[in-house]
């Protein structure tokens, strides 16, 4: 059964989410194709697919849209997939735009709604309204959290048969093995080995709220003298957040990694995770931190209390509460136990919802569903 994923990514949730994906599915019984526009770690994808293309592709919306869907749409008739995955939201536009009438089955995964985004009340409606009128040209339309389930019921983005509830997940067995032997060390990354790690990993970007990640390190920093902050991962807040910590005094207590090829090896030098998300359609780092047996600090929004169970494996705070987040991160230091507490719960928690073999085996059957 031929599949063509198409994505529009730069690093981040999706292209790991699709990565992972095509590297537990079956390719004995699933031939694997990608159009792509920008792909941080491409050459990672390279022996999973049977054949790849990179195509123009902007995130924002613009006339070259037109061209860029015409352009998809000659590929998909030389490509002759059975079924067509399109991931994130503009490339789920393009995807489905490029390939109407063509008579593919199409398969759509949002990875998290366009319109829940912090963005003026005109583009909000924008994003809905397109949601909207090109789910009646998906045949199923792949929901990663129940958080996002209930958008497109509340929003009446598809019905109830095109709806599928599939989590997100984590290849966990090689995260596990890529900890157990991966040399890196906190001397290796400049950082005391004494020092108490407060560490983010993701896109550094509006989303993530670097800036309050910084305001809560300048608060903590007061409290714990041997702090110290590893930033895993690159975005386009990068310089902001850079500024953020010279201007609090922190330029010789903190680390910015850039993308890095596997995260797993830098989760084993963190003692406190914070996601300070200002909204999440899942929330990928957190399985990351959850298999490396860290505890949370997260925002209690969207789909982050279906991850993190307050006062079990983390504690939640409210949206852009730099303060809240430095007490949750201080209980957290006085109380090793409750770190290893929250440690064992998380590791419980992400092997029996957030396994990445399952988010597969489920999609395998959707496919063939579709046949």
């Amino acid at each position: 059964m031929k599949i063509l994923h198409i994505v529009q990514a730069t690093g981040g949730g999706v292209e790991k989410y699709v990565y992972t994906f095509l590297k537990n599915v079956d390719r004995t019984k699933f031939e694997n194709h990608l159009l792509y526009s920008k792909l941080v770690e491409f050459e990672n994808f390279l022996p999973l697919l049977a054949g790849v293309k990179r195509l123009p592709m902007r995130r924002s919306i613009g006339l070259s849209d037109i061209k860029n869907i015409f352009l998809y749409r000659k590929e998909i008739k030389k490509i002759r997939p059975d079924v067509i995955y399109c991931h994130s939201s503009k490339a789920g536009a393009v995807g489905r735009l490029a390939s109407l009438g063509l008579g593919i089955k199409t398969v759509y995964n949002a990875h998290g709604w366009a319109f829940n985004m912090q963005c003026p009340a005109i583009m909000r409606y924008l994003y809905l309204f397109i949601e909207w009128f090109l789910a009646f040209f998906s045949d199923r339309i792949v929901c990663i959290s129940q958080y996002e389930l209930d958008c497109a019921k509340r929003y009446h983005i598809g019905n109830e048969k095109k709806l599928r509830l599939i989590y997100n997940g984590v290849d966990i067995s090689a995260m596990e093995n890529d900890m157990a032997a991966s040399p890196l060390t906190r001397e290796q990354l400049g950082i005391p080995s004494d020092a108490f790690v407060v560490g983010m990993n993701g896109r550094i970007s509006q989303q993530k709220a670097p800036d309050v990640f910084v305001q809560m390190a300048a608060m903590l920093k007061k409290h714990i003298s041997k702090a110290y902050f590893l930033v895993v991962g690159d975005g386009t807040q990068r310089d902001e957040m850079i500024e953020l910590f010279a201007r609090n005094g922190l330029e010789d207590c903190y680390s910015i990694t850039g993308w890095v090829k596997d995260t797993a090896p830098y989760m084993k030098l963190i003692d406190v995770a914070v996601l300070m998300s200002r909204w999440e359609g899942f929330g990928l780092a957190l399985c990351d931190y959850m298999v490396a047996g860290v505890p949370i600090v997260a925002t209690n929004v969207d789909a982050i209390p279906e991850l993190v169970n307050d006062g079990k494996n983390g504690f939640l705070v409210n949206q852009d509460d730099a303060g809240a987040a430095c007490s949750a991160v201080l209980k957290l230091y006085n109380d090793p136990g409750l770190r290893m507490q929250f440690a064992e719960n998380g590791k419980k928690i992400v092997y029996e919802k957030f396994d990445m073999k399952r988010t597969v085996s489920q999609h395998e059957e959707l496919f063939d569903s579709l046949k």
